[in-house]
Formats: structure tokens, sequence, C-alpha cells
């Protein structure tokens, strides 16, 4: 197998087979997936993705020039705190994270609700945050107030994205106009009695002056998502605080299937510890009892016993997730999902040996890529091509109502077992 690094284009040449939110393959013609790689089934070439078209114009970078939010957590902790701050993006756990910090860095115990403020941006004046900010904080410390989702952060409507880095231009110059004071007065302050935090749910548009002018005299810090080793180290902490031990494999697990969201991810694993009762550890087979994942979970299994080789077991789950309330086609894109993982694996396999290599190409978690090569080792490249037309044709029997669809699943999945798909 040869793993072409090609820098041309293949948007002209990427065709496939709607299917369900995926794309599948047509003979001869190359197809796309959510991995790194696109698959070329004629000569089962990996072909590295590269999105966009080749010369199209790139949209200006939105948040330039901000500070990781873990540097901005140490500062805050160790009391370096400056006097203005831009928490921005859509991870709006971590924002309200790096507020609490704020908030035991600035706020005396048990004056809070006398110094800290939380403002709605929409409508607020900035001579009035100003002057709370001028007010003396009582107890000492500082005073905290926090505007939320300021519009003068944000790309004006109508405005585009031509324009490159020059500034968008305001519909409000005079308000935008007081902000920019405000601002500055707060950061050129030598004794700040308080602290100005704006939040934004969105990115920030680093071509707004406010923006540029937050970075010049305080910080800009962009939320986006968790990485995902500090989630899932996050999570064996929490599960620590319970008296329970989560082992790093089961966290990886939870984060697959779950997502990189912590809110979700607490709640789902409030109910693995409560299904778990006495026992210290909690494992896979209690977060597949409460549900983690859901659907996902049970696809999983699903392909675990089709390279197995269990037709009993594989039919059970498939029956499961079907009277659960799955639909069919929802179904058959998640089984497709699976086997294009395991065909990627399969073709990675010839060239890369360990999985540690092959997950960091595929961008898996180490657990996750293990079980992979593990099960794609139970299948043969012609297995794998087969079961994806397999699933093409499926699909096309129960949209076009030639085939029931629980039915077309069952007898995928039974095809699949026996490596007849």
């Amino acid at each position: 197998m040869a793993i072409r690094r090609s820098r041309g284009d293949l948007g002209a040449v990427q065709r496939g087979f709607r299917f369900a939110g995926d794309q599948f393959p047509i003979p001869g013609r190359r197809w796309t997936s959510p991995l790194r790689w696109n698959v070329d089934p004629g000569s089962m070439a990996l072909l590295p993705r590269r999105p966009g078209r080749r010369g199209a114009a790139l949209k200006p970078k939105r948040t330039a020039g901000g500070r990781p939010h873990r540097e901005a957590r140490r500062d805050i902790a160790a009391r370096r705190l400056l006097s203005v701050y831009l928490f921005h993006g859509s991870e709006i756990r971590l924002q309200e994270d790096l507020l609490a910090e704020l908030r035991r860095a600035c706020l005396e115990p048990g004056w809070e609700e006398f110094n800290y403020l939380v403002l709605d941006g929409d409508g607020i004046d900035a001579r009035e945050v100003a002057g709370y900010l001028d007010t003396a904080p009582a107890a000492g410390g500082r005073r905290l107030v926090v505007v939320r989702d300021l519009p003068s952060f944000l790309t004006p409507r109508g405005s585009g994205d031509a324009g490159g880095d020059s500034p968008a231009t305001s519909p409000d110059p005079e308000g935008e106009g007081r902000w920019l004071d405000t601002i500055r007065r707060a950061g050129d302050a030598r004794e700040p009695t308080g602290v100005l935090v704006f939040t934004m749910r969105q990115p920030a548009d680093a071509r707004r002056r406010l923006y540029k002018e937050l970075l010049r005299r305080g910080a800009v810090v962009e939320c986006s998502d968790y990485p995902v080793a500090d989630t899932s180290r996050w999570l064996q902490r929490k599960v620590a605080e319970r008296g329970k031990e989560l082992p790093e494999a089961v966290a990886d697990a939870m984060i697959h299937l779950v997502g990189n969201d912590r809110n979700r991810l607490e709640g789902e694993i409030e109910k693995a510890i409560a299904y778990a009762g006495d026992e210290l550890r909690i494992t896979h087979d209690h977060l597949a009892a409460v549900a983690v994942g859901g659907t996902a979970w049970g696809v999983f299994d699903l392909t675990k016993a089709i390279s197995d080789r269990n037709p009993r077991a594989a039919l059970k789950i498939a029956h499961d997730l079907l009277t659960g309330g799955e639909g069919p086609v929802r179904l058959l894109a998640l089984i497709g999902r699976e086997v294009r993982l395991l065909l990627a694996v399969k073709l990675l396999g010839q060239r890369i040996a360990d999985a540690p290599t092959i997950a960091s190409e595929l961008g898996l978690h180490d657990w996750v890529a293990q079980r992979y090569v593990k099960q794609a080792n139970a299948f043969t490249l012609k297995e794998l091509q087969q079961a994806l037309a397999a699933l093409v044709e499926a699909d096309l029997a129960i949209k076009s109502g030639r085939r029931d669809g629980a039915l077309a699943v069952e007898l995928l999945v039974a095809g699949m077992t026996a490596g007849e798909a």
C-alpha cells in the first residue's frame, strides 16, 4: 500500500454517495470521511485531507494574539492580576473556571455580594461600568465587574468576511469610543481598585478596535475546547474526590463516546458512580450499563461482536439498538463510521506497526486505536470493501422502500459477521 502525501487539489476528484450525513464509496471514486485521510477504494491509497479549494482565499483569523488559558489561570492563581480581561470562545465552563479563580483572587471572603457585579453587555453604557470600577471596594481587596456578551467585540452584521486585517466598521462609533476610554483607564490605572472582565460566548473579532486595545492594556484569553488529555485527568480527579478510581483507558473511552464536553461528562460520571455502588473502580461495564455514550457505545460493542465472528451477540445488540428507538438509517451511518475507521487502520497497519503512531495519524485516543487495530486484524481488506458496498446497498434498499429498515440492518450485520457482506 502506498501512502501518498500529495499537495495537489483533491476537491475536484473527491466524490461520494451521500449516506445519512456520511459519504460512502462508489467504485472508482474517492470518498471522504471525518478522519484526516481520504481513501481511494480503487488503489487502496490513503490521501491526506486538505480542506477548502486550492487557491481559495482564507477567512481572516478572528482570535489572533490571545494568551493560553493555562497561562492566564496560573497568573491569576499567583495573584499576578491585570486590570482588564477578555474571555471568549465556545467553552463556557472554562470561562466560568477562570472567573472563579478571579473571584478568589480579588474578593474578600464574606464581601462577594458587595464587590462582585455581573452586567449584560447589551444596552449597558461604558460610563456606568467606569463608575463601578472607580468605586472603592468594601473591606479591601478589589471590585470585580463582569460584562457579558458586549456586541462591540463581534463582527457587525452585513460587514462580511472581506477586509483582511482592516477593522470592521462599528454601528455605534460613539459608544465604542466610550468603551475604548474605559478599557484605557482600567488598563493604565497605577493603583487599580477594580478588575474589568468581558466574557463572550462567541469568538471575538480580532479586527475590532476594542479587541486590539485589550491586547495592549490587558489580556485576551481564548476559551475553546479543553485539551483531551486535560479532560481525562480532570475526570480522574472528579472520580477520586468521590473515593473511587477511574482508569485512564476508561476515561479516554468516555471522552471518545460522549465528547469533550465537561458539563455532560460530569453528569455521565455521576451516573456511573451511582451505579457502581460499593465497587471501588469504575469500569467499561459501569459506563455501558448507564448508557454513557448512548448508541455510540452500542455500535462499539456491535463492531466487536462482528470482528469476533459472533453472530448471536451481534444480532442481539443490533436488535436492542433498533427496539430501543434508534433509526435504521442512522444506525447504518454509525456502523459505516466504524467500518471506515477499521479500513483506515487496516491500510495504515500495512506500513505502521505500532498502535500509538496509528492513533496519532488518525486522531484517536491510544486506547481506542488499540481496540481498532485488534478488530481490523479480524478482517481482510476485501471484507471491509465488501462491507462498505453492502452499507450503500442497505441504505438504498431502505430509502427506496425495497426492504424494511430493521431487516436491512440485521441482514447487513449477519453478512459482515460471516465475512460475506
